[in-house]
C-alpha cells in the first residue's frame, strides 16, 4: 500500500502531512526507509511530495532519511528546501545527507542542463558551508565531495587544500 503514495499532489500531500504528523517515529523512519527502496528500484515510482514533506519532520532521522532518499530527484524544486537545511539544521547528519544530495544538481548543473541561477546557488550554498570554521567536519567533507563537480581554479584550489592536509578523511 507504500506504493499509492507515489506520484502525491495537492490535496492529497496536505492529507498525507496530516496523517503523518500523528504517526509513531519508528513508523515513519521504517516508511521512508521502504520507500527509499522503491524509489531505487523502480524509477517510475515518485515519492519526491513525500520525501519533501518529510524535511520538515522533528526527528533528525527522519529528515536525514528523506534527504538521502531525494537523491535520485532532478526536479529544482528541491534545490531550496535541500539548502534551507544545509544551512540551518542543528543536525550534522541531516546537513551531511543534504550536501551530499545537492551533489546530484551540482552533477546535473555540468551537463549544462541545470537553470544557472539553481547551479549558482547550489555552489554557493556548498562553498559557503565549507568555509564555515565550526561546521562538522563531515559535513565540509560531502559538501566538498558535491561542489568538486564545479570545474573552477577555486574549487581545485580548495581540493588541493584538503589533499595536503593533516586530515586524512579530506
Amino acid at each position: 500500500s507504500l506504493l499509492k503514495l507515489s506520484g502525491l499532489s495537492g490535496e492529497e500531500i496536505n492529507s498525507f502531512a496530516v496523517f503523518w504528523a500523528d504517526l509513531e517515529l519508528e513508523r515513519k523512519q521504517e516508511t521512508l526507509a521502504r520507500l527509499g527502496e522503491f524509489s531505487e528500484d523502480n524509477i517510475e515510482l515518485d515519492f519526491t511530495a513525500v520525501f519533501l514533506t518529510c524535511l520538515d519532520d522533528d526527528d533528525q532521522e527522519v529528515r536525514e532519511l528523506a534527504a538521502q532518499s531525494l537523491w535520485e530527484c532532478e526536479d529544482r524544486i528541491v534545490i531550496r528546501p535541500l539548502i534551507s537545511l544545509l544551512n540551518h539544521d542543528p543536525s550534522a547528519k541531516v546537513r551531511a545527507a543534504v550536501a551530499t544530495t545537492l551533489g546530484k544538481f551540482a552533477d546535473i548543473a555540468q551537463t549544462g542542463k541545470l537553470l544557472k541561477r539553481d547551479a549558482e546557488r547550489v555552489r554557493e550554498a556548498l562553498l559557503s558551508v565549507m568555509s564555515l570554521e565550526y561546521e562538522e567536519p563531515d559535513v565540509r567533507r560531502r559538501a566538498m565531495e558535491s561542489v568538486a563537480s564545479f570545474d573552477s581554479p577555486d574549487i581545485e584550489h580548495i581540493i588541493l587544500q584538503a589533499y595536503c592536509s593533516a586530515d586524512l578523511k579530506l
